[in-house]
């Protein structure tokens, strides 16, 4: 267990990933680690109490920083935080996008410092901020706020602008461009078990998606196909890379290669699509293998494997807990790719 500043800084990367396994957004673990080891090393293991000095921190931003000196140290230092802007952007009826940058610093950020600025010196910064985000996730929700029992509703603009029959509803606020739709890709990914029942698995990059965590080997699809191809690509693709870093290794032609399924993957930003294989071979050494290892499934949870590659390894080897189609989100034409499996002849 890590109970101290201390505590993490002194384990390894992989300790705090296999802790924090499961959690998603695995940046976090990724950005806590870094930023403790910071605290140890510039800060002789103190965390600073000014809002300045914690953005120096890796992975400690404006309204973290915000959020810490206010509430930690009574420091009056502001936060921006997506109820505090619907709470300002509905007083003032700010006509701008307030997920544009300059928005929030010319705008959210100056409001949220002049309230913080002006109370008394008796008030607490971190409650009058709490307060805020309390706020709007109660009274001054994201649908049907409540309004009429509002204690700021005489100064709030927004809810004026209603009154006159200018707007409809205060809900125009705050005003954001339509988000992007999420990226989708396919993949191919293989799960090769060896005679003592492990899996191998390589490491990461330690910059990117799901950084320094282990995954099946996989490779990207230029676009997404249910045929043959799928076998090709394994076999051009990733059979190479499993003969370079396993001894000895050299994949039968009569090899039994089995397509396991289709696996939906939802990230914040992006959707992938895994069609996943199988193959079984004795072999259980590995050269030139740094970032890669045979770990055993019951050791899962030590080496912190991400939801992603869970779901891959239950889509070959536990059927039972495969999840239902309609639970993975996947089209009718996607259930009936899942139906099949392929053999290579």
């Amino acid at each position: 267990t890590m109970t101290t500043i201390l505590d993490v800084a002194d384990t390894s990367i992989d300790a705090v990933n296999a802790l924090w396994s499961g959690l998603g957004y695995y940046r976090r673990a990724k950005y806590l680690k870094k930023g403790l080891d910071e605290v140890v090393l510039q800060h002789k293991g103190v965390i600073p109490s000014s809002a300045e000095q914690l953005q120096k921190i890796p992975g400690i931003g404006q309204y973290t920083s915000g959020a810490i000196a206010s509430i930690a140290f009574r420091q009056r230092a502001p936060l921006v935080d997506g109820n505090v802007t619907r709470v300002l952007s509905r007083l003032r009826a700010i006509e701008y996008d307030v997920m544009n940058t300059q928005t929030q610093k010319q705008l959210l950020w100056p409001l949220s410092k002049s309230l913080v600025d002006v109370i008394p010196d008796h008030v607490h910064p971190g409650d009058l901020n709490q307060s805020l985000m309390e706020f709007g996730a109660l009274l001054c929700t994201p649908k049907k706020p409540s309004c009429s029992s509002c204690p700021l509703s005489s100064s709030c603009v927004s809810y004026q602008l209603l009154q006159s029959n200018k707007i409809k509803s205060v809900e125009r606020y705050p005003i954001k461009k339509k988000k992007s739709k999420q990226q989708v890709s396919y993949w191919v990914a293989l799960v090769y078990m060896n005679s003592n029942n492990e899996v191998f698995m390589r490491k990461r990059p330690s910059e990117g998606l799901l950084s320094n965590l282990y995954e099946f080997p996989n490779v990207l699809l230029s676009t997404d196909f249910m045929d043959s191809r799928l076998f090709d690509v394994t076999t051009d693709v990733l059979f190479p890379y499993f003969e370079e870093h396993i001894d000895n290794l050299h994949f039968e032609s009569n090899h039994t290669l089995r397509y396991a399924g289709l696996v939906k993957h939802v990230f914040s930003h992006r959707i992938h699509f895994y069609h996943v294989l199988s193959i079984r071979q004795g072999t259980s050494l590995l050269s030139n293998a740094v970032d890669a290892k045979w770990i055993s499934p019951s050791d899962f949870d030590e080496y912190g494997i991400p939801t992603l590659m869970m779901k891959l390894y239950h889509e070959v080897h536990e059927p039972s807990r495969k999840r239902k189609s309609s639970s993975l989100g996947v089209s009718k034409t996607q259930k009936k790719k899942k139906q099949l499996r392929l053999s290579n002849q």
